[in-house]
């Protein structure tokens, strides 16, 4: 019973990263999309009736949604680790 509970920890911990993935990539991306400084975003074109973004704000959401899956693994990491694991995670990259 142990072994399936792990299972299913895990699916959920892989689901979480994949919708939080989606809604930080897709959600700035359509946001800078909607706005008035959409040729920030490779072959859209601007909407009639586009939101009013400052251009730090725009450039600030493209950043963000360019980071999206990295943040949705630091998220993911620390629901399922914590502290530990988001340490053990970064430091990954210094060896």
């Amino acid at each position: 019973m142990d072994r399936r509970n792990h299972s299913k920890r895990r699916v959920v911990s892989i689901l979480a990263f994949v919708v939080l993935t989606f809604l930080i990539t897709w959600g700035t991306g359509m946001v800078v999309v909607l706005s008035s400084h959409a040729e920030l975003v490779n072959g859209a074109h601007r909407v009639q009736h586009a939101i009013p973004l400052p251009l730090p704000v725009a450039i600030a959401l493209a950043i963000l949604g360019g980071w999206g899956p990295s943040l949705a693994a630091l998220a993911a990491t620390a629901c399922e680790s914590g502290r530990s694991g988001v340490r053990e995670l970064l430091q990954q990259f210094r060896r």
